[in-house]
């Protein structure tokens, strides 16, 4: 069994989730501001603006 460890692979995929974990992190700022604001008072609103800011982001990186 021979393994090969392509080390410019690596190195995309650790860019590709460092950009998509400042995209979210930036987004989560942005929702930071708005809480306690009309939709962003109760749990509810604030777990449903959470996951509509994480998205097809989240989905698509984490996938089983």
């Amino acid at each position: 069994m021979i393994i090969l460890f392509d080390h410019g692979l690596c190195a995309r995929t650790q860019q590709t989730l460092n950009r998509h974990v400042e995209n979210t992190r930036s987004q989560f700022d942005k929702l930071a501001l708005k809480l306690n604001t009309y939709h962003l008072k109760n749990r509810e609103g604030i777990e449903k603006a959470c996951k509509a800011s994480c998205g097809k982001t989240i989905h698509r990186l984490f996938q089983l």
